[in-house]
């Protein structure tokens, strides 16, 4: 059998056999990983048993960064499966007849994710599915014309409620998928957020009430992350036109867009609300993704701890610590932890529940004494909180179906936004011919 080892603390993926009791390993490849690099992914056998084909993510300036690799299983040298690159890629099958692999994947930013056929060596692609639902994991039958996918139906929108009762919260937009990839606050009572609409992913801004629902980004690229910045004058946001993740800012009304960053990879911000700084993930020389601070006037980044970021990071109500899970590049143990503003040893780490990703979304409660997560102890994602001195934590939210993907409290605590709603998933038959 084929698998993939991912080290996130040596920054590297290796491509491994092994018999069928996992036993025996032989490292097939290795290859560097980073914030534009990306790991292996998706082994699948080719039906002559030569070749291992993997998913790998590159840079590129159209971004589109992921292609296929054949991985010779005598040597591990690796050729280009086809000139072929897609913006993201959920699953990979051959077909047994080897006359091509069935490809579940998104062709450009902001597409759903579509069923394609593409022979080993050729630039040409099918479609075989066409539709507004995203396609996942695939199975082929022995025929090679009839295969199973599992079907994605996403109905995500923003919710809006009191702050102390999220379970009273409202649906305010209508989207597909808003608030999926982000929302914020403004000082003045509007919502930031990413939104999804003709296949493109923006920054958006509505009213708490729902109304004027309106673009702040109009053009082709993808944006995501949003955060309120600069006592509320600006947003700055992660977006990747020229095929590598930066920071950008504009003001509130899209005006002045400009590229803030300019490193080997940056994203996920979050802004002292009453002063001019961000802190965000970045990729440093050794392609470890840590914690960066940097000034909106234009000082370089630095950055402020040692250890490994895993989650995106989020100031304090007060500004003086910033909240993220960090792995110790030592031991590879993840904690979550509160790292002064200034830099640092962290001021506090405990371990992080089972029950709670770390690489999810997490935020502070108003009075800085707690921090709130996604936890899926109840069997749905919900928000739980977890107070700083170590006691138990509590659920605040009780929803039984539409579970929540993203939520931020308004600056004074009085009101809740949530990205929720539900993500289905059917199992379909699709026959390609006779």
């Amino acid at each position: 059998m084929a698998f993939v080892r991912n080290d996130g603390v040596k920054g590297e993926s290796s491509l491994i056999l092994a018999d069928p009791s996992g036993a025996h390993e032989t490292h097939l490849a290795t290859r560097r990983i980073g914030n534009d690099i990306g790991p292996f992914d998706l082994p699948s056998w080719a039906p002559d048993g030569r070749t291992i084909t993997v998913s790998v993510a590159d840079p590129a300036s159209d971004g589109l960064y992921i292609h296929l690799l054949n991985v010779s299983v005598r040597d591990g040298s690796a050729t280009s499966f086809s000139p072929v690159h897609w913006r993201s890629l959920n699953d990979t099958r051959w077909l047994p007849d080897g006359s091509g692999m069935l490809i579940a994947a998104q062709e450009r930013s902001g597409a759903p994710q579509q069923i394609y056929w593409n022979a080993e060596g050729s630039g040409e692609v099918r479609k075989i599915t066409g539709d507004v639902n995203s396609y996942l994991s695939l199975s082929v039958g022995s025929d090679s014309r009839s295969f199973l996918a599992v079907q994605s139906d996403i109905n995500v929108n923003v919710w809006v409620g009191p702050g102390n009762d999220p379970d009273a919260a409202v649906q305010v937009t209508s989207g597909r998928m808003d608030g999926i990839g982000g929302l914020a606050w403004t000082t003045d009572g509007r919502i930031v957020y990413q939104g999804n609409v003709g296949d493109s992913y923006q920054i958006w801004m509505v009213n708490a009430d729902g109304s004027a629902a309106h673009q702040v980004t109009n053009d082709r690229y993808f944006h995501t992350h949003p955060a309120v910045c600069e006592s509320g004058h600006s947003i700055v946001f992660e977006s990747d036109p020229t095929g590598l993740q930066h920071l950008f800012k504009t003001d509130l009304d899209g005006n002045n867009l400009t590229q803030i960053t300019s490193g080997a990879g940056e994203g996920s911000p979050s802004c002292r609300m009453q002063s001019g700084d961000v802190v965000f993930s970045g990729t440093d020389p050794n392609r470890h993704t840590l914690l960066y601070k940097m000034e909106l006037g234009g000082a370089s980044p630095v950055a402020l701890s040692d250890r490994l970021l895993v989650s995106k990071p989020v100031y304090s109500p007060d500004g003086t610590c910033i909240l993220a899970a960090l792995m110790d590049p030592k031991t590879g143990t993840v904690k979550g932890s509160l790292v002064p503003a200034s830099g640092g040893a962290p001021r506090y780490s405990r371990d992080i529940p089972s029950t709670l990703d770390p690489m999810g979304v997490v935020g502070w409660m108003a009075d800085g004494g707690s921090f709130a997560a996604l936890d899926d102890r109840s069997g749905i994602r919900n928000l739980w909180t977890f107070p700083f001195d170590g006691s138990p934590g509590k659920q605040i939210t009780h929803f039984q179906r539409s579970e929540i993907h993203g939520f931020a409290w308004s600056p004074d605590g009085k009101r809740i936004a949530l990205s929720r709603g539900p993500i289905e998933q059917n199992v379909v038959l699709i026959k390609t011919g006779s």
